[in-house]
């Protein structure tokens, strides 16, 4: 499969899990989380050869009536607070084979 900038971007999506692990082999990458039932803990882990500083990773995480937090595992620099039926999604460049968050917006 051709990757970015080539190609697409990945679209992932992911279930809610007290802990989740992802596997990022592409420069540009969307995870989609379920609405989050619990606290988190997001590791990472870059697959892709042609991963290199300044891939990029967008993670986004939907609260419902209560705020969930997401905290940064493995791979992750910085976790994400959660706030009461938000939707916020964190953007991360790696760095030295750690993706650094970059930015942070509330989407609704």
């Amino acid at each position: 499969m051709v990757k970015y900038p080539f190609g697409p971007a990945d679209l992932l999506t992911q279930a809610f899990a007290a802990t989740i692990n992802l596997s990022v082999d592409n420069a540009n990458t969307y995870v989609q989380c379920d609405v989050l039932t619990g606290a988190t803990t997001v590791n990472v882990t870059a697959t892709g050869a042609a991963l290199e500083n300044g891939a990029l990773l967008y993670l986004e995480v939907p609260n419902n009536g209560t705020a969930r937090d997401v905290t940064a595992g493995t791979g992750l620099s910085t976790g994400i607070a959660g706030t009461i039926n938000k939707t916020k999604v964190a953007t991360y460049v790696m760095r030295n084979g750690t993706f650094v968050q970059i930015g942070l917006n509330t989407i609704n």
